[in-house]
């Protein structure tokens, strides 16, 4: 199984699935969510409230971050915009490899619904979005 990491890099490269996670950053939260919530559904991760608050506790602050350098890059062209996303890949990366080391290496028995992560981070969203999230990644369910 991918890192973390690795799982988010080879889905953002398919151009549906950047244009899909700069949409759903856009109307419902942070892009983390669903590319997390995708890989503990390809890892068969069983949901679980106290990993759920472990997560939450680590992204919110780097979100706000993240947030505060995405609103430095708005505006800026050439060597200054590539400075500012420089920094938003590595608070990113160490966030994924965070992520990561919160998740039990054991590979659980999944979901009913498989997509109960997702509707944890996004309780706006109906479960045929979802299905929409899922086929656009190309995730097999377990």
């Amino acid at each position: 199984m991918k890192s973390f990491w690795g799982f988010a890099l080879t889905h953002w490269q398919r151009p549906s699935v950047e244009a899909l996670a700069l949409e759903i950053q856009e109307h419902h939260g942070p892009v983390v969510y669903f590319l997390l919530g995708a890989w503990l559904v390809q890892r068969g991760q069983a949901f679980d409230e106290v990993l759920l608050t472990a997560i939450n506790q680590q992204v919110e602050p780097v979100e706000a971050q993240l947030n505060a350098l995405r609103q430095q890059r708005k505006g800026v062209e050439g060597p200054t915009k590539q400075a500012i996303l420089a920094q938003e890949l590595a608070l990113e990366k160490a966030l994924y490899a965070r992520l990561q080391a919160l998740v039990p290496p054991t590979q659980g028995q999944g979901n009913r619904p498989w997509y109960l992560w997702w509707a944890k981070w996004f309780p706006r969203c109906e479960e045929a979005e979802f299905e929409h999230w899922r086929t656009t990644l190309g995730l097999v369910l377990k």
